[in-house]
């Protein structure tokens, strides 16, 4: 070869510890033995050795070691964490692992329990507290990871069920992290087919208008290759280019009524077929007035629906000592069962807002007992898509706003009517829309939050002012609060001044999309009678107060 030319590469070694195993991003199990290794210099003092499982929030010490040593052995915690890390120190020199690693145990068990024409099905024993697994195949080279499942079963694609392949699995952390994987198995291919055709569907939706798209998907097990789908009235328009032989069609239905829909599946060695009665439920738009007391047996309500996404605790009914003082039936959600932050959704039916209102309001009662540190709110959602996406907020409140008694006890309950407030919402900006509204509850582990007598109805007796505001307490100690009916408003000037017309208070307020619409006012007043003043550049309004001595 002639001659070559050749390098030397060196490395000062200083004080210092250099875990290098585990370096992070290990999947390690719970119980197991694992050897500890770094590289450090001399030989003089004593190593001493830690482990944390939250990142390095605490350590917990599992020994020590003399200075010439290298390696040690750790029994693994019995902990699923993917934030655990090393610590090795000696004579205030520390060194840890570069990053976290996993700590859950490995999927056992693991084998194939059906063969089908396009996959083969593989299962394993579940592991305690793991949020999922992911699966691999062996590629050209390596383990490549094809998918994730929630549960302990698979089913791996194949083009024919004769082929060989290594296959193995490995437990994800709560974190996402990922575990160790564990040992291959290798299917050896098996012309045996045990699985058989099941017809199987669901929806987006199952409650829609009049030509909203509804999407349908394929659930069927056993490798279908022809689909056929039937719905019954039959007065459905295909969309985007599907038809009745396509896998996962999009319809809309025609006419208003409850649907029944049909699948059958075949492959090249059967036929099985499904019929769904009654699935699909299609309303037409409603023109106002609406009256919703919830005094009917039914709920929800007549083509209302819940939207649960936690399947916690949602909307129900209950008896309470209802806004006229006397015992009704209201809607209510305990919020002390539901899920932290969760939303939930007591959406109405399409309403037609006719271009020949002059004033539509939505109106409701609402009752709830402020719990400390536990703020809940309500919040009320508009879609123009007959409940598809709810984008514009016309309502929202929390906590204390949201308060209609000044009782901070759990497990509340209304007991009065002065317990409840009817609130008021301006529809103007909306006249000419088809709309839904939706009462999304947002939990905070906070006491249960009632409604009741839903209306939509046009007052016509009054002139719709932009800058219509509710004030309230009045009278008030000097602390009150002003909300605007008026969810679109932008900004406003804010006066406030007494009899002799002296200005007490002037400020500017502006607002951003989808907050609250109101100001919070704690002012040194003395008791008397004064005038809140409201403008913007086309309308002013005014109102009366009276604040009282404590």
């Amino acid at each position: 070869q002639g001659p070559q030319k050749y390098y030397l590469i060196y490395e000062f070694i200083t004080d210092e510890i250099t875990v290098t195993y585990p370096i992070g991003g290990e999947g390690l199990s719970p119980g197991s033995v694992e050897l500890v290794q770094w590289d450090a210099e001399g030989d003089n003092g004593m190593f001493s050795f830690e482990y944390t499982t939250d990142d390095g929030l605490n350590w917990n010490s599992f020994g020590l070691a003399s200075g010439s040593t290298r390696m040690k052995n750790w029994y693994v915690p019995d902990i699923v964490t993917g934030k655990a890390k090393i610590r090795v120190s000696r004579n205030e020199v520390i060194g840890e692992s570069q990053h976290t690693f996993s700590i859950i145990e490995t999927p056992n068990n693991i084998q194939v329990d059906s063969i089908c024409y396009c996959y083969v099905g593989i299962s394993w024993d579940p592991v305690s507290n793991a949020a999922g697994y992911e699966i691999s195949v062996l590629g050209d080279k390596y383990m490549d990871s094809i998918g994730t499942s929630n549960t302990n079963h698979y089913k791996i694609p194949v083009e024919n069920q004769n082929d060989e392949f290594w296959y193995s699995v490995k437990s994800i952390t709560p974190d996402g992290t990922k575990g160790k994987r564990a040992v291959s198995q290798f299917y050896a291919g098996n012309n045996n087919v045990n699985c058989s055709l099941n017809s199987n569907f669901t929806s987006n939706n199952n409650s829609l208008c009049v030509e909203v798209p509804l999407e349908l998907y394929d659930l069927s097990i056993g490798c279908p290759t022809n689909w056929q789908w039937s719905f019954s009235p039959n007065n459905i328009t295909f969309l985007e280019g599907t038809n009745e032989n396509s896998v996962n069609p999009i319809v809309s239905f025609q006419e208003p009524g409850t649907y029944s829909i049909s699948l059958t599946t075949s492959n090249s060695l059967m036929t099985d077929a499904i019929t769904k009665n009654d699935v699909i439920n299609v309303t037409s738009s409603e023109n106002i007035e609406i009256i919703e007391d919830f005094e009917s047996t039914d709920f929800p309500p007549n083509n209302w629906i819940i939207e649960n996404p936690d399947n916690g605790s949602t909307w129900l009914t209950t008896n309470v000592t209802g806004s006229d003082g006397q015992p009704s039936n209201v809607t209510f959600i305990n919020n002390s069962l539901d899920t932290n932050n969760s939303n939930d959704r007591l959406v109405s039916f399409p309403v037609v807002l006719n271009e020949n209102l002059t004033n539509p309001y939505l109106t409701f009662d609402v009752s709830y007992s402020y719990l400390e540190n536990n703020v809940d709110e309500l919040i009320v959602e508009i879609s123009d898509d007959c409940g598809e996406t709810f984008l514009d907020t016309i309502y929202y409140k929390y906590g204390l706003n949201l308060a209609t008694t000044d009782e901070n006890i759990s497990s509340w309950t209304p007991s009065t009517a002065s317990q409840w407030r009817k609130e008021y919402v301006s529809l103007h900006p909306l006249i000419g829309q088809t709309i839904s509204f939706s009462f999304n509850n947002k939990s905070n582990n906070g006491n249960s939050l009632y409604l009741d007598n839903i209306n939509i109805k046009n007052i016509s007796s009054e002139e719709y002012n932009p800058l219509n505001f509710n004030l309230y307490p009045n009278p008030n100690y000097g602390n009150f609060s002003v909300e605007m009916e008026n969810f679109e408003i932008e900004e406003i000037n804010l006066k406030i001044i007494d009899t002799r017309g002296k200005l007490i208070v002037f400020n500017t307020y502006s607002f951003n999309d989808n907050s609250s619409r109101i100001i919070n006012f704690s002012e040194n007043l003395a008791a008397g009678y004064y005038y809140i003043e409201l403008s913007n550049s086309e309308k002013t309004i005014i109102q009366p107060f009276v604040v009282i001595n404590e």
